[in-house]
């Protein structure tokens, strides 16, 4: 009897093993570096999907790809009972045929892909080759500038820098005077994917914009997908992580918005905002400009098609030279 029922145990196991009841789907929030690639051959258009589940103790088991209409669905199937060789990571790569419009993930269908992308329309370049010698500098602010030197096409040395304005003279022909504030750290470029580490930490991704002849640093991972809200005179809506998370973002006809520094709620009853002051945007080259009445600092995010992303920093190419000062302030004098 004993044995009967062992056996019985074992084979209902197998049957749950087999019908899915011990597995789940993989979602966005519970990946780690989830990350897309875009690649032609022959003609033909491939995305390889890659990414590591969050749950240590769990590992993929299958992946399966259905297509609905024009959208084609990647579902990562993982599961707590596993071999040694299985693991939770997964790299796997397929072809988007002729009529696709987006690639998602997962059940909450997390946007990989989308035809309309400014990538793929060139209004922004991955992986845009920097030529050595090129030095680019961060927007920062008129009295602070990062300085990327590189040195190679892949590396260089950014240098950390305090401004001041003088009348220009021999020593200083621009009329800026230098303070270095920090000793220089050394970064690394990826020309194929754009990704930037100073000092081996991750920083962001480079991307160029033809139009405006500069390059923005932005987080591909930090990520508001579009949601639902109901508002008037509407015109989109984002939820950080997934289309299910906490609304962050609303985008309005008007040119006004909302967002995570904003007083006023998406439902335009908040008590405490003064009237006629109103969050506003400007979205040109598919980067939005986000300037907060109450917020002295413009944010801005990069519209990916269905994505939204948070950007680091604006960078521009510069042919000036460094005019250091010769007697800098002695809190500056021995840098760390």
């Amino acid at each position: 009897m004993k044995k009967r029922f062992i056996a019985l145990t074992f084979i209902l196991t197998l049957s749950c093993l087999h019908s899915g009841i011990f597995t789940k789907v993989l979602e966005y929030n519970n990946t780690i570096d989830l990350n897309a690639v875009e690649s032609v051959k022959d003609g033909k258009t491939f995305l390889t999907v890659s990414g590591l589940c969050a749950a240590s103790s769990m590992s993929v088991k299958e992946i399966c790809v259905n297509q609905i209409d024009n959208v084609i669905c990647i579902e990562v199937k993982v599961s707590a009972l596993h071999s040694k060789k299985e693991s939770g990571r997964f790299n796997y790569s397929i072809e988007i045929p002729d009529g696709c419009t987006s690639v998602v993930y997962g059940l909450d269908w997390f946007e990989l892909w989308n035809i309309d992308s400014p990538f793929r329309t060139g209004v922004l370049v991955k992986g845009a080759k920097i030529p050595s010698g090129t030095t680019l500098v961060t927007r920062g602010s008129q009295f602070s500038e990062e300085r990327y030197e590189f040195t190679t096409e892949n590396s260089g040395v950014v240098k950390y820098y305090m401004t001041e304005y003088c009348n220009k003279c021999d020593s200083y022909p621009d009329g800026i005077v230098y303070n270095e504030t920090r000793k220089p750290g050394k970064f690394e470029y990826n020309p194929d994917d754009g990704r930037m580490l100073v000092n081996g930490q991750y920083i962001g991704h480079l991307v160029f914009i033809p139009a405006a002849d500069c390059y923005v640093l932005y987080k591909p991972f930090d990520v508001y997908i579009r949601t639902l809200a109901k508002a008037r005179h509407l015109k989109s809506a984002w939820a950080y992580g997934s289309r299910f998370g906490k609304l962050s973002y609303v985008f309005y006809t008007d040119g006004t918005f909302y967002g995570p520094l904003s007083f006023e709620k998406p439902d335009d009853s908040a008590e405490d905002v003064p009237a006629g002051y109103k969050d506003t945007y400007i979205e040109e080259n598919s980067i939005v400009e986000l300037r907060y009445w109450a917020y002295p600092n413009q944010d801005f995010v990069l519209h990916d098609g269905n994505k939204l992303c948070h950007v680091v920093d604006y960078m521009y190419k510069t042919n000036r030279k460094v005019y250091l000062n010769d007697d800098p302030p002695e809190y500056l004098k021995n840098l760390e």
